[in-house]
């Protein structure tokens, strides 16, 4: 049996009364976290966003690309949205999940960072 080191929560009504919920592949995580350490920060917390509703029970794909800045603390600030596809529709779950990082601590706050998040049902 694999173990899921990030999951992806996603309520979703396929009819009305089935949900599904979708876990995040560990190998695209660690992948990423890897790529992140060779950047002199840690990801320490990866949330995934939680596909809207409408948009999985539409069959829309999507993504946003995104700017923030790590803060001394490990946190996450100054999230920018600088390209969305369709726009309005896959924002606030992304917004959501990538105020939830968090990075170990950081000498000097990391400015203008970049993340994109894909959606596809």
């Amino acid at each position: 049996m694999r173990k899921y080191q990030s999951l992806i929560f996603i309520s979703l009504f396929v009819s009305s009364s089935v949900s599904s919920v979708v876990f995040a592949d560990e190998a695209q995580v660690e992948a990423l976290k890897a790529k992140i350490q060779t950047r002199a920060r840690t990801l320490v917390t990866h949330v995934e966003p939680i596909y809207p509703k409408e948009a999985f029970s539409n069959k829309l794909i999507g993504s946003v690309t995104m700017s923030f800045t790590v803060n001394l603390d490990g946190s996450i600030g100054d999230i920018v949205v600088l390209e969305s596809m369709p726009k309005g529709v896959f924002e606030k779950a992304s917004i959501t999940a990538l105020s939830q990082w968090k990075y170990a601590t950081v000498a000097k706050p990391i400015q203008n960072v970049k993340t994109k998040f894909d959606f596809a049902p």
